[in-house]
């Protein structure tokens, strides 16, 4: 908000208007709400026997009521200010030199048994003569 009225950002469209008073509008929105009843059961007794009579009623009755979202006694009338999006559409022109290449040693290739070998025996004279270990 500022002097002049309000900036809206809705994810990179922006709209600018002026706050003005108006009647009070109520805004509603529908809802339905879903009702299930449970099954009941009835005993009827006699004088010799008993007799259970089970109803299964299941019914389902659908109920639409209305939700308040909002009540305001404002409006503002918006138009697009600015696009912020479509700023950053762009094409980027120029010749790249070498600084932008890449050079990539393949690590999965398939090394010979002299060279793991060697690779092995470099380890192990790092580890003995940075951290103290002997290897006996």
């Amino acid at each position: 908000a500022h002097n002049q009225g309000i900036t809206l950002d809705l994810k990179g469209f922006q709209y600018e208007g002026c706050i003005h008073p108006g009647p009070t509008v109520m805004l509603l929105s529908p809802m339905t709400i879903h009702h299930n009843s449970a099954a009941t059961t009835t005993t009827k007794t006699t004088t010799k026997t008993t007799t259970q009579t089970t109803t299964n009623t299941n019914t389902n009755t659908n109920a639409t009521q209305l939700r308040v979202e909002a009540i305001t006694d404002e409006f503002v009338p918006i138009q697009q200010s600015a696009n912020v999006m479509a700023k950053l559409n762009a094409v980027v022109q120029g010749d790249m030199d070498d600084g932008y290449l890449v050079r990539e040693e393949n690590v999965n290739r398939t090394i010979t048994a002299a060279a793991a070998a060697a690779a092995i025996v470099m380890v192990i004279a790092l580890a003995s003569c940075c951290f103290d270990v002997g290897f006996d």
